[in-house]
């Protein structure tokens, strides 16, 4: 059902903006999303995603690598599951210029 894979998208966003445990980081891993981040909504048409963030997802961000590694944790986060194959990225609503370097 749609509602379901909807919550289970949203869901995995949530533990991605909550960043790695103490365990996991001590494994190496780590987050590039700053901390604060908060997800506004998200909606599935088809094969394609629309996630919004708050504006925290962009505060102080800058460089094409910082941007690429955020679009990258969001992208490889959602696409994971079968059926998805493309992930719009919205700060507030709205998709202009979000995350360009």
């Amino acid at each position: 059902d749609g509602k379901g894979v909807e919550d289970l998208l949203s869901r995995s966003l949530k533990d991605l903006l909550r960043g790695p445990d103490p365990a996991e980081q001590g494994e190496g891993y780590y987050s590039s999303l700053n901390p604060g981040v908060k997800l506004l909504g998200l909606k599935r048409e088809g094969p394609k995603v629309y996630a919004d963030f708050s504006r925290e997802l962009e505060d102080g961000v800058a460089g094409s690598c910082q941007t690429m590694a955020i679009r990258a944790q969001i992208n490889d986060t959602l696409r994971q599951f079968p059926g998805i194959d493309e992930v719009v990225i919205l700060v507030e609503g709205s998709a202009e210029n979000v995350l360009q370097p």
